[in-house]
């Protein structure tokens, strides 16, 4: 049993915004239960030293179609992949992708509004939203124009971190409040390339507590082009967006609660994004440790160990000069999320 449900025992579970999960395949119907009911859904296989697509799902584009964070693919149509967003989880069809015979998979799935999206004119350009304020995520779809504009996210605070995919061929790129320079540089999902500046992605100008900037660069804002923009902001006591610099050496982060997720990428130079989810680790008196996740920019690794740790404030504890996390004096952006409201399955 993992820590995030001992500590509820006796009593109601809280009511969850987020949960990780770790789940076996079985090649046929597959009900993962996650205790809350998800709107945005990240699957990928456990081993994370061999090539497999990530899955990205949410429910503003609907189940069963996916984008693959680990590529610059189109978005993908698949009856047997994720098949319903439910009450209480999700369920998967005999698609080997995410659910192989007997094959471990890892998850993350936030809980945003239960599917149910408005239209939201604040911006220049009309956009879909669908938003959680209290938890500081909204997922939002807009069609792009080619020209520079602003679209509603639907939050009540400025987003931190804001992941953007079109539905065709393009990259995942990323406006993170902790680049050098955040306005006009972007790193990637899907590929190793730190922080750069490719063209006009943002207009040169941050978000606001309603609207962020898109400028003409093809894979935020193309003429007609879909696209899917994730937002995030961090939480007292439940999320945390920000920076560290490497020690090569023993690296405890605060971030005011016991983790539960992780996402780190290097951003100073070239480097491998990693995930860790407590759902696989080992539960420990402190946390967890171990270093159960996924492995993005379209990259293959075995993933440190790490540790998740409830004292000191709660922290996320790194060990060792590991390239991709912990390089000396190199810069790292990371998101983190736990406490109370996260589940571990």
């Amino acid at each position: 049993m993992s820590l995030g449900k001992k500590l509820f025992t006796g009593g109601p579970p809280p009511d969850y915004d987020f949960a990780v999960a770790s789940y076996t395949g079985n090649g046929s119907t597959n009900s993962i239960n996650i205790g809350m009911q998800p709107d945005l859904v990240f699957l990928r296989n456990a081993d994370t030293t061999s090539s497999y697509g990530t899955g990205v799902f949410d429910s503003n584009r609907g189940a069963t179609k996916w984008l693959n964070a680990n590529t610059t693919s189109a978005e993908t149509t698949e009856t047997n992949s994720l098949s319903s967003f439910d009450s209480n989880g999700f369920t998967l069809g005999n698609g080997g992708d995410f659910n192989a015979n007997t094959t471990t998979f890892n998850s993350f799935s936030l809980e945003v509004n239960g599917g149910t999206t408005s239209s939201n004119t604040t911006g220049s350009i009309t956009s879909t939203v669908q938003a959680n304020t209290t938890a500081g995520v909204s997922i939002v779809n807009y069609t792009g124009t080619a020209s520079a504009g602003t679209v509603g996210h639907g939050l009540s605070s400025t987003p931190e971190m804001i992941i953007f995919k079109k539905t065709d061929v393009s990259g995942w790129k990323v406006y993170n409040a902790y680049l050098t320079n955040p306005t006009t540089s972007t790193f990637e999902l899907n590929d190793r390339i730190g922080q750069y500046s490719p063209g006009d992605l943002f207009n040169s100008t941050a978000p606001t507590s309603s609207v962020f900037s898109v400028g003409n660069y093809a894979d935020t804002n193309s003429s007609g082009g879909a696209v899917s923009a994730y937002c995030l902001h961090s939480v007292s006591g439940y999320s945390k967006l920000g920076s560290y610099t490497g020690n090569a050496s023993t690296n405890a982060i605060t971030v005011g609660f016991l983790p539960k997720f992780l996402m780190i990428k290097k951003i100073s130079a070239y480097g491998t994004m990693f995930i860790y989810v407590a759902s696989g680790m080992t539960a420990q008196s402190y946390g967890y440790s171990g270093n159960s996740g996924m492995v993005l920019s379209g990259s293959t690794a075995t993933l440190p160990s790490i540790e998740f740790r409830s004292d000191n404030g709660g922290q996320f504890v790194l060990s060792g000069s590991d390239y991709n996390l912990n390089a000396n004096s190199a810069t790292f952006v990371y998101w983190c999320v736990g406490g109370d409201k996260t589940n571990v399955i």
